[in-house]
C-alpha cells in the first residue's frame, strides 16, 4: 500500500471541474485508490465521482491518498500532479 497527503489548493475546493480531473486520473490504473479525511471521518472511491463529491472538500484542507495494487505507486503519483496542478 501506498499512502500520500496532500492539500486541495483549488480556491473553490473539490466541485465538479477538480474531481471529474482526479476520477479521469485514477480510472486508468489497476489499483484500489481511496481518498480519506486524515481523521478518518470520511473516505471516498477515486474512481466513483459521487464518492469523492460528497466528502465536501473545501480549500487548503488535507486529505490521505491511499492505493493498492499493481499500479500503486504511478496511481498515487497521479493524483498527486493532479492536487498539485489545481494550484490557482
Amino acid at each position: 500500500m501506498v499512502e500520500k497527503r496532500v492539500t486541495v489548493l483549488s480556491r473553490m475546493g473539490l466541485h465538479a471541474r477538480p474531481v471529474s480531473l482526479i476520477v479521469a486520473a485514477a480510472l486508468p490504473f489497476d489499483a484500489v485508490i481511496r481518498i480519506e479525511r486524515p481523521d478518518g471521518t470520511a473516505w471516498a472511491d477515486a474512481k466513483q465521482i459521487m464518492d469523492v463529491m460528497m466528502l465536501n472538500v473545501g480549500f487548503g484542507e488535507t486529505l490521505l491518498l491511499k492505493a493498492e495494487g499493481k499500479e500503486e505507486a504511478a496511481a498515487i503519483a497521479a493524483l498527486t500532479d493532479v492536487f498539485e496542478g489545481m494550484a490557482p
